[in-house]
């Protein structure tokens, strides 16, 4: 199954092939098919923390045409320093539910061991958990799946339909190092990986 794009849904993605190409039968192929698209030799890369990160795209869609997979670095435009986003994620928070059916929420707070996840859900009628540490482990695992296999930072900041009223409403907040935010918004309109979110929170709450 090829790799949606974050950007349209498609799945009618091919996958970027850089270097010099050694033309056979199986490689025109799955350039024919639309499997795989040639980069060129050309591959730019970023220093980050002492080590040289490739900043290519990982994957085009040959339906919208945009590239995508590109590694989650945050550049600075006023001092060109370059970061991972996953190095510098303080805490996450996201929100999902409705006027009538309520909604949850979950925040997943970076600490020295690892991370702390906190749930409420509105209205309630049981007792609250009680906030659950989780490990380093769990926590580099859980950045990774944001934003190495669900392209968080390749997302629109908002996802609105304008013709429903109530409906489901959503939010996600993602705080950085240095007070920065990262703020994503959706009024009963999803992105592509909207189920892959879900499954990613479901680990800590029961989200519808």
């Amino acid at each position: 199954m090829r790799i949606k794009c974050p950007f349209c849904g498609s799945r009618n993605t091919a996958k970027y092939i850089y270097g010099m190409p050694a033309y056979n039968e199986q490689m025109q192929k799955k350039l024919s098919d639309g499997e795989w698209v040639l980069g060129g030799c050309c591959i730019s890369t970023f220093e980050v923390d002492g080590k040289q990160l490739d900043a290519m795209p990982e994957r085009h869609c040959n339906e919208c045409k945009k590239d995508f997979g590109k590694p989650p670095l945050l550049v600075s435009r006023k001092t060109g320093e370059v970061e991972d986003y996953r190095d510098i994620v303080t805490s996450v928070y996201f929100s999902v539910g409705g006027f009538f059916q309520g909604h949850q929420d979950v925040t997943i707070m970076r600490n020295d061991e690892g991370a702390v996840v906190k749930v409420v859900n509105f209205p309630t009628d049981v007792e609250e958990k009680e906030d659950r540490q989780i490990t380093v482990k769990e926590w580099l695992l859980f950045l990774d799946k944001l934003y190495s296999r669900i392209y968080l930072h390749e997302w629109k900041k908002r996802y609105v339909d304008p013709g429903t009223l109530d409906g489901t409403q959503w939010k996600l907040k993602i705080k950085l190092t240095g007070g920065r935010q990262r703020n994503y918004y959706g009024s009963n309109e999803f992105p592509p990986y909207w189920t892959e979110l879900k499954n990613i929170f479901r680990k800590y709450a029961k989200i519808e």
